[in-house]
């Protein structure tokens, strides 16, 4: 069965597939606040999923959680992508756009490149 919607709302703002048996009322959300009432419903409320994404980001995880791009190319991933927002915006959570990288070292080429300079780096004339 194709994921819905909501069932992959519930994957990029948890982490998690939806438990068997409860995804009914996420494949029938529409709207942000039918997705949130529908999540509260499998326990995740709103400050339960703030938490989460503060959590994820105190542990440099990435939050929203990746997403599969198969399956939003099948449901349309502007109009999923939008429907995210919504419900970012909704959980005040909207405001962080960008995470910090989880790398803290460069590698051996990284490193390599910002050692070589161009020949002319530095002289005059």
């Amino acid at each position: 069965m194709t994921a819905s919607r909501g069932d992959l709302i519930l994957q990029a703002l948890t982490g998690q597939a939806c438990p068997l048996g409860q995804s009914d009322c996420l494949r029938q959300a529409m709207t942000a606040e039918q997705i949130l009432e529908a999540l509260a419903g499998i326990g995740w409320t709103a400050d339960e999923l703030r938490n989460h994404a503060i959590q994820c980001w105190q542990s440099d995880q990435v939050w929203p959680h990746p997403i599969d791009p198969a399956q939003l190319h099948t449901l349309g991933a502007a109009c999923w992508l939008a429907l995210l927002a919504e419900v970012r915006q909704r959980l005040h959570l909207d405001h962080v756009t960008n995470l910090p990288s989880r790398r803290q070292l460069l590698n051996a080429d990284e490193r390599r490149l910002l050692a070589e300079v161009p020949p002319h780096f530095g002289h005059a004339g």
